[in-house]
């Protein structure tokens, strides 16, 4: 496994892993989690549609091993959990983004920024 490939999954790793386990937006002292958010009859569909799209897209990362699949993932990922997070924001008011929304970006970010560099200079 080339390093690429080891980084991308370290980032698709810990996009998974912050947005489902760790906080991902918080309410009126009330945090909340990837799990608790799909699994909640009070949040609307299209909320859980993002937040799923983006953790779908944290596990496709281990499976994709061409560079532009991966960015692209990664792409869709941020724009996914930043949609849901945006949508929810719209919705209700005073929510905020927590630790494991932001290292969920990062994760992806990782992902993105590695995958866009130069394909030509990867060893062989």
């Amino acid at each position: 496994m080339n390093n690429r490939k080891t980084i991308s999954n370290i980032g698709g790793a810990i996009a998974v892993i912050s947005i489902l386990f760790l906080p991902v937006v918080g309410c009126g002292g009330e945090n909340v989690n990837g799990i608790q958010i799909i699994q909640s009859d009070h949040v609307s569909s299209d909320i859980k549609a993002f937040f799923s799209v983006a953790i779908i897209c944290g596990g496709l990362i281990f499976l994709f091993k061409n560079y532009v699949q991966l960015a692209i993932t990664g792409i869709v990922g941020i724009l996914s959990l930043l949609i849901g997070y945006l949508i929810a924001k719209d919705k209700i008011n005073g929510i905020d983004l927590k630790a494991g929304g932001v290292l969920g970006i990062i994760g992806f970010l990782v992902t993105t920024i590695i995958n866009f560099l130069d394909p030509t200079q990867e060893k062989k």
